[in-house]
């Protein structure tokens, strides 16, 4: 089956969103915690960042980004980071893309410590595709921001997937870790659409009867 292709213009995330979305403290119990990587694909000054992001569920189903700890590291330092939030956050996991180079993604942070837990993320749809999902959980007022993440508001406010600009890496692991954390929102379905498929002689479109 073919990919699902969206067109999509203009930023998924408003600055509206952004100002209803602060809380300065997450609550006493999150369910689960995740630090989400997004490396960069090279190491030197003209590199893109790193993407390192902490994110948390609570009972309730809210999301709350809680650190955004981005920039330009080498493999060790951005592994040395994401491990100490690993173990601040007593976080449940390390997610990382692993489109630059899975096996030294892994590699990078078992070498800083053998024991950690990470799982490793295909991006096998495009970034926009991920992230408006995670953009319509912050509509609903699902995802919450904890504290001063400036850099990585501008970056959801800033980024419109239509146009060719640099690379948005705390976006791309906010979006991971709240994906993995909360998946996608529910689906609402119409009282309409419903009465519809109960009907024993609907069919989808495209389909017919053989009798």
């Amino acid at each position: 089956m073919g990919e699902l292709l969206i067109d999509v213009e203009g930023a998924l995330w408003t600055r509206t969103m952004m100002d209803e979305c602060h809380v300065e403290h997450p609550p006493a119990e999150l369910r689960r915690v995740i630090v989400s990587i997004d490396p960069a694909g090279s190491s030197n000054k003209n590199s893109d960042e790193t993407g390192i992001v902490v994110a948390g569920v609570d009972r309730a189903g809210i999301g709350y980004v809680l650190k955004d700890l981005s920039g330009k590291y080498s493999p060790e330092t951005w592994a040395r980071k994401a491990i100490g939030a690993y173990k601040t956050w007593r976080a449940d996991r390390i997610i990382a893309e692993r489109n630059f180079g899975g096996d030294m993604v892994l590699s990078t942070l078992k070498s800083v410590d053998p024991g950690v837990p990470v799982k490793l993320v295909v991006a096998s749809r495009g970034k926009a595709i991920r992230a408006e999902p995670v953009a319509a959980q912050y509509e609903q007022g699902r995802i919450k921001h904890v504290g001063n993440l400036g850099p990585l508001e501008d970056q959801l406010c800033e980024w419109d997937p239509a146009a060719n600009g640099p690379s948005p890496d705390r976006l791309d692991a906010a979006v991971w870790a709240l994906t993995e954390l909360m998946g996608r929102p529910p689906m609402s379905i119409s009282k309409e659409f419903l009465a519809k498929v109960s009907d024993p002689m609907y069919l989808p479109e495209g389909y017919r009867r053989r009798w």
